[in-house]
């Protein structure tokens, strides 16, 4: 071990300390209680705190065969790489109340009223309503900031979402995710959240090859997704390269433009290629 790196991450603000590689260390942080804009905070806040090891890397010679690329190598060669690598540990520290202030940014509260304790921004009306103070509020609605595909049926906060790009929403307020073929887990879906934040497979059976015209969307093969867009009453459009496909509000998927050859051609029939 080369030496050891702490960093906190509190109310938008970063402090980075490097230790000796020696056990029994203490990292101190002395923070004055304010955000990145410079704002004092009166409520209690939660930051990310992480310890990083780092190690010199090096070379090993690679396996012998013609399939040698990703497998491990065979023995250490004594050449080091210009990269070291992190070995980390993260945990959620909670840090109370600094100082005294008024509860959620200049409001008084009347005796039917109250803040909430973890949205500062947030008052809680007498009559079950809330109020924000005028601030957008960015939040996460799924994954779990790692590889992988998991979760499915269940809440979208706790599941896994290899790669999201392309993203649609439809009137109801569905909310519809492709994840490319080329990420980890190497499958090809578009996935949904429903209005009760269930995600789950919509379409796609894993496949890169289109496959499966009219039937379930959930079955057939996407091929190589570019966009997708939902329109307000629920159908799912799906644009590959040569070809546009609709999902019905049946769950069924077929072709509705174009036939999976590029060209152009078709203009004023029901087939064509684009």
């Amino acid at each position: 071990m080369k030496r050891i790196i702490v960093e906190l991450w509190i109310a938008g603000r970063h402090f980075v300390q490097e230790l000796p590689p020696e056990p029994y260390q203490q990292a101190e942080f002395l923070w004055d209680g304010r955000d990145w804009r410079g704002d004092l905070i009166t409520w209690s806040v939660k930051g990310k705190a992480r310890i990083g090891y780092l190690y010199d890397v090096y070379f090993w010679r690679p396996y012998e065969g013609h399939l040698a690329f990703g497998q491990p190598g065979t023995e250490p060669t004594g050449y080091a790489s210009h990269y070291e690598y992190p070995f980390e540990m993260d945990r959620t520290v909670s840090v109370d109340k600094f100082g005294e202030g008024t509860i959620a940014r200049g409001w008084t509260l009347s005796p039917h009223h109250s803040a909430n304790p973890t949205s500062p921004d947030t008052l809680i009306l007498g009559d079950g309503g809330t109020l924000k103070y005028g601030t957008r509020i960015m939040d996460v609605i799924a994954g779990q900031y790692h590889y992988g595909l998991s979760g499915m049926g269940g809440p979208a906060e706790d599941a896994s979402i290899d790669e999201p790009h392309e993203l649609a929403t439809d009137g109801k307020g569905n909310v519809f995710i492709n994840t490319p073929f080329y990420g980890t887990t190497f499958k090809k879906h578009v996935l949904k959240i429903d209005r009760d934040g269930i995600i789950d497979i919509y379409a796609g059976n894993g496949s890169n090859i289109i496959s499966g015209d009219g039937g379930p969307a959930i079955a057939a093969g996407l091929g190589g997704v570019t966009d997708i867009v939902a329109d307000g009453v629920g159908n799912l459009y799906i644009a590959n390269y040569h070809q546009v496909r609709k999902v019905g509000l049946n769950g069924i998927i077929n072709t509705i433009a174009g036939t999976g050859t590029a060209g152009y051609s078709g203009d004023g029939k029901t087939w064509g290629q684009f």
